[in-house]
């Protein structure tokens, strides 16, 4: 939704990885040691997200294999929030199938995207042909 609003004549494979570059990714930087260890996925990318985007809302999964722009992962792993835990950006391999997964909690991920798009809200503040666009959402009633 946040690519459409700036760039509507995008495509949304186009708009959604430029958004989540901008606004996501710095959020997920590569995590310590990844250079030196082969089983840790360096970085999450763009992609790796956009395959999670059409993974989840086209086959209700977290795989990605099946996934041809995926880079860096086979899959998420998303961890419910538990008191006096946090399991966040943890890069696993997974046994027995050799998965690079990206251990993500989900209260976390959410509030990341959040804060992406509240960042967005802000940069497009004063560009008033998405703020057009922005006001022909989905309502809810």
């Amino acid at each position: 939704m946040c690519g459409k609003i700036e760039k509507p004549t995008d495509g949304p494979k186009a708009r959604y990885i430029a958004w989540v570059t901008k606004y996501l990714l710095p959020r997920y930087p590569t995590p310590p040691g990844a250079d030196f260890d082969p089983f840790v996925a360096r970085k999450i990318t763009a992609e790796d997200f956009y395959a999670l985007r059409c993974a989840y809302l086209h086959e209700a999964s977290d795989e990605l294999s099946n996934q041809q722009i995926r880079q860096t992962l086979n899959a998420f792993r998303f961890t419910a929030p538990r008191p006096g835990r946090r399991e966040h950006m943890n890069y696993v391999v997974e046994p027995g199938v050799g998965h690079k997964a990206a251990q993500l909690q989900v209260d976390i991920f959410c509030n990341d995207v959040g804060e992406g798009v509240a960042e967005r809200s802000h940069d497009i503040a004063g560009n008033h042909a998405a703020q057009g666009r922005f006001a022909t959402l989905l309502k809810i009633y």
